[in-house]
């Protein structure tokens, strides 16, 4: 009964691990893909009040289709007027069917 119960782990693990690489390959194909893709064109909105603090991240919450993504672009395209560079600014859509499957603690074992 034991071996039965090691060699049950092990399957376990190694398709946990089979798992985590494929989410860690779509992850990462994500991250190139957003910044070598230019961004989108989209009509600039006014921005009141900070909202961006150095040394933290950025994110933008709200309800389906209010704008976030385009908002998050346009934060995007003016950080680049900045001149900080494309490469340092990635994004990441957690609503592509790839990434279906990853837990925050995937994400945090794959960071």
């Amino acid at each position: 009964m034991i071996l039965a119960r090691v060699k049950s782990t092990s399957r376990i693990t190694v398709q946990n691990t089979i798992e985590r690489s494929i989410l860690r390959t779509r992850l990462i194909d994500h991250l190139v893909n957003s910044l070598n893709v230019p961004l989108p064109e989209a009509t600039e909105r006014r921005l009141f009040g900070p909202i961006a603090f150095p040394g933290k991240a950025t994110a933008v919450i709200g309800i389906r289709r209010a704008g976030k993504t385009t908002f998050l672009h346009q934060i995007r395209r003016n950080r680049l007027q900045q001149g900080i560079a494309q490469q340092r600014l990635p994004h990441i859509n957690f609503e592509d069917e790839r990434l279906v499957g990853l837990t925050v603690n995937d994400f945090s074992t794959l960071i």
